[in-house]
């Protein structure tokens, strides 16, 4: 599934006009950089890349504007279940809630037992300051 539009994307399509535009305001180095962003896809320079398959799954997700998530299931190379780290855990929290199924070698578990004492928007508005 595509990302939608990258950085990347933006110079190709209008970075000849901005150049034009600001013709006597940009530096030698910042025309090469737009360069280099325009010819290149890698995650440095503009490209979209995820760090695992759960953090694609959440920008898909949001990419699609569909969800929330229902249940995950995230597996290693042999095919046996693998749990999400702590990051991936906070990110399929914001995406699914606590009560998201993650597969297991035990079977399905809802996230909240693996996610304790987790943080959320819930929580931000149960904390927030009373107004006058």
């Amino acid at each position: 599934m595509s990302a939608g539009l990258e950085v990347a994307d933006v110079f190709r399509r209008h970075g000849e006009a901005y150049r034009r535009a600001h013709d006597g305001h940009l530096s030698r180095v910042e025309r090469r950089v737009m360069s280099a962003i325009e010819l290149c896809r890698t995650a440095a320079l503009g490209g979209h890349t995820e760090a695992c398959a759960e953090c694609g799954l959440v920008s898909a997700l949001h990419a699609s504007g569909e969800g929330p998530l229902v249940a995950v299931a995230v597996v290693a190379g042999d095919g046996d279940p693998l749990l999400p780290c702590g990051r991936c855990r906070q990110l399929l929290l914001e995406a699914g809630g606590a009560d998201l199924l993650v597969d297991t070698a035990e079977g399905p578990v809802e996230l909240k037992v693996l996610l304790p004492a987790a943080f959320s928007g819930t929580d931000l508005a149960a904390r927030r300051e009373p107004r006058p």
